[in-house]
């Protein structure tokens, strides 16, 4: 989708230019394909998300229609599900797709890079010195460290499809200012609106494209005069601001359904300010100097250097009129785009717990690599019309080498952070040991996960000596107390915690102890609490099920073990408990029926793989019972009780053990 402002040159360099960036984003990216998936929403997005396990008709209108994980981005889950039918839970599939997707995104970029070039230095259109600029401009900006998080994080493809819709968006526009006549223009306005709402489909951040095309209206398209230019500009994009209107509404109710809106009484609107004022600055100090980059970066505390920033952001404003008043109008132009772009993520709106994330900056930095390109070029004209060709060509080259090379090592440098989750949480504490509280909790969720207990309660106890009121580290380190049969401090750990603030998870999990114990009246109180607490936590009622089996009233247990699933359809155990249950009454078809939807929504859990084998067994499916068997042991080699299940299935139908 190239303007048709380049040259026949260009044009014929497109495809080499094209398959050179791909290239390098591969080389550079390729340890990538060593990296697993981070228990951080990559669980929520890929490995434990039913909606992407099928292409049929209602997993599609699910993606439509879903507000999950925060955001209406019914095309990044689309992207996520095709990524599952190519390479199951590969996570090298994923991130190699990612890494495409950002080479493909380089490219664009690179076509918006020359195009500006082009406009500024229009007797240079062509030119293979404007080409390789353009291109080493737009290698810089895809191998810089800051795109890592965007690349290697499996559940930031978001970033990348929006990036990659947005940047063809905006070439498209470029076509449609110049159109020449009224057909081509519609055509151009309607793939326009297309790539914008396709954007939007694979994240909100997109909302601001309508303020950008407005603003390269202003300049460079000097589209603008006067206030009745503004006007008629701004009717000319009704449609592309209605898209973002009913985008950033249902953004804003999604966040606050799901609880991840910052209550003002948590953040105070200064902090927020402050906070916003200083993360524009960060950004680009990232830019400039990228060491360290953190995959979550806690609130700064309010010493010289925030206030310094802070300043620094006044500073650079004023420069930016002072430029603007003197007719060199880029600067002001670049940094309004840059506020633009950064202003759904700065954090007025606060989403969840990170003051900067490196991943937003992958759109709003954009200006600055055309600032960038813009300002070499012309140092090259400037150079050649002194004389001075040979000397700048050798300074431009060797800069170059320098700067990729050096974004390229640090970039392969930080790659690994994202290896698995216990290397990521180690990174991230490394960096801030006595900030965060939730990564030392999510390491000791982790070091559990692995079977270090120790080292789990560990970190539970440091989370909580960070922040005393942060519930959920004394939650978990009272299972790890429970684990130790050490029932009272469990117990005074979770009261702990449940006196911070109500939690149905931690009220639940009091039932489970209780349940544990024997002591089934006082695990029913806890379970009815929780319940009352959150009416919608379907594992309480799954739990109440099993109580009520216990207690020998299946009617009982039946009627909450569908109360779960009616609230929450994608909940495997419901899903088993109601088939055992079944299965105990002897009603084989039905108890098949759930197991089979407990494998599908949890097709890597051994144990309902096995249940739902013995009861095909039960019910006389012998061969189907010996393929599940046989998935069992592929799942689990040590699984005995597969094992055995198989020998007599084996026997009854001679199949070669």
């Amino acid at each position: 989708m190239t303007p048709r402002t380049s040259g026949g040159t260009s044009r014929q360099m497109l495809p080499l230019v094209f398959l050179a960036l791909l290239f390098f984003v591969l080389v550079v990216f390729w340890a990538a394909l060593d990296n697993g998936f981070v228990d951080w929403d990559d669980n929520g997005y890929v490995l434990n998300n039913p909606m992407i396990r099928s292409l049929a008709p209602s997993h599609l209108f699910d993606m439509l229609t879903t507000l999950d994980r925060f955001y209406w981005q019914p095309v990044t889950w689309l992207s996520h599900a095709i990524d599952y039918q190519l390479f199951g839970l590969n996570p090298a599939g994923h991130h190699f797709i990612s890494i495409v997707l950002h080479g493909i995104n380089a490219f664009l970029f690179f076509l918006l890079i020359q195009y500006f070039v082009d406009r500024a230095y229009p007797d240079l259109k062509g030119r293979y010195v404007t080409i390789f600029l353009s291109a080493w401009v737009a290698l810089l900006f895809a191998v810089h460290p800051l795109r890592v998080e965007s690349v290697v994080w499996a559940a930031e493809r978001k970033d990348l499809l929006c990036a990659l819709f947005s940047f063809s968006a905006v070439l498209a526009y470029l076509r449609y200012v110049e159109a020449v006549d009224a057909a081509e223009r519609t055509r151009w306005h309607r793939r326009v609106l297309v790539l914008f709402l396709l954007a939007l489909m694979s994240k909100p951040m997109a909302v601001t494209l309508p303020i950008v095309l407005l603003l390269l209206d202003g300049y460079p398209l000097n589209r603008i005069q006067g206030l009745s230019g503004i006007w008629q500009r701004v009717r000319e994009k009704a449609s592309h601001f209605v898209m973002s209107f009913a985008a950033g509404v249902i953004t804003i109710i999604a966040q606050k359904s799901q609880g991840a809106v910052v209550a003002v009484g948590e953040l105070s609107v200064p902090t927020r300010l402050v906070n916003a004022l200083r993360s524009s600055v960060f950004y680009i100090e990232k830019t400039l100097w990228p060491q360290p980059l953190v995959p979550l970066y806690p609130f700064p505390d309010w010493d010289w250097k925030l206030w310094l920033e802070v300043a620094t952001f006044f500073v650079i404003c004023w420069f930016c009129f002072v430029k603007w008043r003197e007719g060199r109008r880029y600067w002001a132009t670049v940094w309004m785009i840059y506020l633009v772009t950064l202003a759904p993520v700065i954090g007025i709106v606060q989403v969840g717990g990170q003051a900067a994330a490196d991943r937003f900056t992958y759109i709003p930095t954009l200006g600055f690599y055309i600032l960038l390109a813009v300002g070499m070029v012309g140092l090259w004209r400037h150079c050649v019309e002194r004389k001075r060709e040979v000397l700048v060509s050798v300074i431009i080259g060797y800069t170059a080498i320098l700067t990729v090379g050096v974004s390229s090592v640090w970039t392969i440098q930080q790659i690994p952070v994202w290896q698995n989750t216990g290397v990521f949480w180690e990174w991230v504490i490394q960096n801030f040991p006595n900030k965060l509280a939730r990564a030392h909790t999510n390491l000791g969720i982790y070091y559990g996960e692995q079977g270090d207990s120790g080292r789990a309660a560990k970190m539970y106890r440091r989370a909580i000596e960070i922040k005393s009121d942060f519930a959920p580290p004394y939650n978990l380190l009272a299972g790890v107390h429970q684990s130790r049969g050490e029932w009272n401090k469990a117990e005074e750990l979770m009261r702990q915690a449940l006196a911070i603030q109500p939690d149905a998870m931690i009220e639940n999990n009091l039932g489970l102890m209780f349940m544990g114990q024997g002591n089934l009246a006082e695990a029913e109180r806890w379970f009815h609490q929780a319940a009352a607490t959150q009416a919608d936590f379907a594992q309480a009622y799954n739990n109440l099920g099993l109580l009520y089996e216990k207690l020998e009233r299946p009617e009982d247990a039946e009627g909450q073990y569908r109360k779960a699933i009616d609230i929450d359809f994608d909940l495997a155990p419901a899903h088993a408990n109601l088939g055992n249950l079944y299965r105990k009454r002897n009603q084989m078809d039905r108890a098949i029926v759930e197991f089979n939807l407990a494998v599908f929504l949890n097709p890597e859990h051994a144990g309902m793989r096995n249940a739902l084998a013995e009861t095909l067994m039960a019910a006389g499916y012998l061969e189907k019972a010996e393929q599940e068997l046989r998935e069992v042991l592929r799942l689990d080699p040590g699984h005995e009780a597969a094992r055995t299940n198989l020998k007599t299935v084996q026997q009854h139908t001679g199949s070669p053990t």
